[in-house]
């Protein structure tokens, strides 16, 4: 019985702790994670190294900004590495009467 009690107890102190121990390192996670930096001239401000390494930021891509709920939002943005055009409604179009073309022709043939 006693021996139940003091395992019991045991329990629950390591289990507290090691809660408090695991928040603790959250905590000095997140405040790793924030820097106070300056606003230049022009408005112009550095992104920390550590910040840019952890987030992905690359040199010379680009990132979206915008303001949410009092805040400014910075976020990498992914681009292609290939180069892609807008078609006009003509090109379009084109593009899908050939489709309907052939589609029709595979529905004859009873591939689709």
């Amino acid at each position: 019985m006693l021996f139940g009690l003091f395992l019991l107890w045991f329990t629950i102190y390591f289990n507290r702790h090691e809660f408090a121990r695991k928040s603790e390192f959250l905590y000095y996670r997140i405040m790793q994670m924030q820097q106070i930096v300056k606003i230049q001239s022009k408005g112009n401000l550095t992104i920390p190294k550590s910040l840019r390494d952890a987030l992905g930021f690359v040199e010379n891509e680009l990132v979206r900004m915008k303001k949410e709920k009092g805040r400014l939002i910075v976020e990498a943005v992914r681009t292609l590495s290939y180069p892609v055009r807008a078609y006009k409604d003509k090109e379009l179009k084109g593009f899908f009467d050939l489709d309907e073309k052939e589609t029709k022709k595979l529905k004859a043939k009873g591939l689709l």
